[in-house]
């Protein structure tokens, strides 16, 4: 199965950094680099045996939370998700 990660500028800043994003590509997620609001990327993809198993893996390869809350303004700043259609 195909995982997308998604992020979110939650609380008023990106919760990912650079570095952060050079270890998920080095971990094997597809990253799409293209610069938006001053993030370097904004979602990952890996292909992976289920939808936890994408979660761990961010969670290790980036020391991040998966369930953070973020903010009430601006919701969740992590989000993963089946991409329905792809193998």
């Amino acid at each position: 199965m195909r995982v997308e990660y998604d992020s979110n500028n939650s609380g008023g800043g990106w919760w990912l950094s650079l570095d952060d994003w050079k270890a998920l590509e080095k971990a094997g997620w597809e990253v799409e680099w293209a610069e938006f609001l001053g993030a370097p990327a904004e979602r990952a993809v890996l292909e992976c045996d289920s939808l936890q198993d994408a979660i761990d893996s961010f969670e290790e390869v980036t020391g991040q939370d998966a369930d953070a809350p973020g903010c009430d303004c601006c919701g969740r700043p992590h989000s993963f998700y089946e991409k329905r259609g792809e193998s």
